[in-house]
């Protein structure tokens, strides 16, 4: 998951109980350009006031949000929340 804290903060990648980082294997089996656009959307999450739906949205009923990025016809979602 990965969570932003504000734009001052630094983001924050989730790690488990034993130091693995489940969203850094996710990323890394990826292709390359399709990481490239991840971190592109990421960006413009992170640095906008206000971010269209097409990127961020609050999921209905929880404190999470769904980051959605598609890249060469495939989607990927992201799940974050806010500290």
């Amino acid at each position: 998951m990965l969570t932003f804290r504000s734009k001052s903060e630094e983001d924050i990648l989730l790690k488990t109980a034993d130091g693995k980082c489940p969203v850094r294997e996710f990323l890394d089996g990826l292709p390359e350009l399709a990481v490239a656009k991840i971190y592109k959307v990421l960006g413009i999450i992170k640095n906008l006031e206000v971010v269209p739906k097409k990127y961020f949205k609050h999921l209905q009923g929880t404190d999470f949000y769904e980051c959605r990025i598609t890249h060469s016809g495939d989607d990927y979602r992201l799940l974050g929340f806010f500290l």
